[in-house]
């Protein structure tokens, strides 16, 4: 029986995880990353000025996330993921005022309710309208919501305004989306919070990393797949896809050769993918739309310190420009 040759286009979570799962299997598989190392937009680089590894952004993991920390489990590295300081987030105010929301870890929305009616970042107004939204998240099925409402629309028929309670759905939707309330859709932020923010327990949690990505699971996972016979090649930049008339796409071209395969897994950004698509492809309706995606750009800014100067292993700053502060020892 032959081997099918499998190439994947894209070096980043999902093109690793496909990647790993057929390693395991009867396939033949390649993997193209353009960038020089693996892991897209979850990954590090080396800054000669501090004289380390630091990430593209500071990076968590949720203990909703069951797929990922399934592949860290397989890739063995599980243990670089430190659940063990978050059961709580801290709110850094400007004046030095610290207010912990806690993360209970029951799984009830009972619970939910109690950590919202403890959290003094909030007037009991405030928290009444919440406990009543999180009420309503937890009835509401994800078919009844339309994916032209935004968060913050969504916020307003509780009488919820942006930047109000305490800043926690500005806190919750730019963690989950990296955008404000006005400018994203309600539907991802419903399903993350159903699925763990507020009402998981364990998945509620939040795991930090203890090392930089690069150490903690990309040098990993590039040994697991090369020892599993897949290969992986960076720096690799693919100019175009060749497409069939049935739609099916026979090749990829590089700036060197043409790699034909039986099967193609394309794991890019929507507007890489319509860059590489023919253009008589491009100006379909189905692709034609990935033009008018709007991207929110991550800027992560770092600092050395002669000595500590954050007592909390992470913390959410509202009202402030910078939403997020990681403490890294």
């Amino acid at each position: 029986m032959s081997i099918d040759r499998i190439v994947i286009v894209g070096g980043g979570w999902a093109g690793l995880a496909a990647a790993s799962k057929l390693s395991n299997l009867d396939f033949e598989v390649q993997l193209f990353e353009k960038a020089k190392t693996l892991g897209g937009r979850c990954a590090s680089y080396y800054d000669e000025n501090f004289d380390e590894w630091l990430d593209h952004g500071s990076h968590v993991f949720i203990g909703a996330y069951r797929q990922s920390l399934a592949l860290l489990e397989e890739w063995d590295v599980r243990s670089g993921v430190d659940f063990s300081k978050s059961d709580y987030i801290s709110w850094l105010y400007p004046n030095g005022k610290v207010v912990k929301l806690n993360l209970d870890s029951g799984s009830s929305k009972a619970s939910a309710v109690a950590s919202f009616m403890k959290f003094k970042g909030m007037t009991m107004g405030e928290r009444l309208k919440t406990i009543r939204v999180a009420d309503a998240i937890a009835r509401l099925k994800l078919d009844d919501v339309s994916p032209d409402m935004t968060v913050s629309e969504f916020l307003e028929k509780f009488g919820i305004k942006p930047r109000s309670c305490g800043g926690l759905w500005d806190a919750l939707t730019v963690a989950v989306m990296n955008a404000p309330s006005t400018q994203v859709s309600i539907l991802p932020m419903l399903t993350a919070i159903k699925e763990g923010l507020l009402f998981g327990g364990e998945a509620a949690r939040i795991g930090l990393p203890t090392r930089p990505l690069k150490h903690l699971y990309i040098d990993a996972a590039h040994e697991y797949l090369t020892d599993r016979n897949v290969e992986v090649k960076c720096d690799v930049n693919v100019k175009s896809l060749q497409i069939d008339r049935k739609g099916v796409v026979k090749s990829i071209r590089t700036e060197d050769d043409e790699i034909e395969a039986d099967f193609f897994i394309i794991t890019i950004p929507p507007m890489e993918l319509l860059r590489l698509l023919p253009r008589k492809l491009q100006q379909e309706p189905f692709f034609s739309r990935f033009s008018n995606f709007v991207y929110s750009s991550i800027s992560g800014i770092h600092i050395n310190f002669e000595r500590p100067v954050l007592d909390h292993a992470f913390a959410f700053m509202p009202g402030a420009s910078v939403h997020w502060i990681f403490g890294r020892g």
